[in-house]
């Protein structure tokens, strides 16, 4: 059986028309009882895929779980939570690390990108990310501000039948 899964909201940047291929696609597979056997996942704009993960009890056989269930180490990087759950640090393979504050509706209001510098030893901060959430939206994302508070991006969303 076979289901995918898309947002029910279209983002649509200023100046770009709506896309059907935002943000991701995803195609999951179960079992006889119902449980997730593989997933695969079409991301952003780009043709190529991810890649189908195979599952055994719900859970991805190549990933490491803390005693909550919640993935800490996969091929796509390693997560930290805070405790609500939420993914408070995520770092990939490469020198790149994200940290995340979230508020207490459980909306993301900001985000910093450190890269490793191998000459120092040091965690180096990229970019700082600030988000302005509607209340009025149920918490949509409204727009993206940079450290010195300039708007960075604006997003608006359109109602998809």
């Amino acid at each position: 059986m076979r289901r995918a899964h898309r947002l029910p909201l279209r983002l649509v940047r200023r100046g770009e028309g709506a896309t059907n291929d935002r943000p991701y696609n995803e195609t999951n597979t179960y079992d006889a009882m119902n449980h997730l056997s593989s997933h695969d996942v079409l991301n952003w704009d780009t043709s190529n895929s991810t890649g189908t993960l195979m599952f055994s009890n719900n859970r991805n056989s190549s990933s490491t779980y803390d005693a909550d269930g919640r993935i800490t180490a996969s091929s796509s990087g390693n997560y930290v939570y805070d405790a609500a759950a939420h993914i408070n640090s995520f770092g990939d393979g490469d020198p790149f690390m994200t940290d995340q504050q979230f508020d207490g509706d459980g909306n993301r209001v900001k985000s910093v990108q450190r890269r490793f510098d191998e000459q120092t030893s040091q965690w180096v901060t990229e970019t700082v990310t600030y988000y302005v959430n509607s209340t009025v939206l149920g918490g949509q994302l409204l727009t993206e501000l940079t450290a010195q508070g300039a708007k960075e991006r604006t997003l608006v969303f359109q109602y998809c039948h």
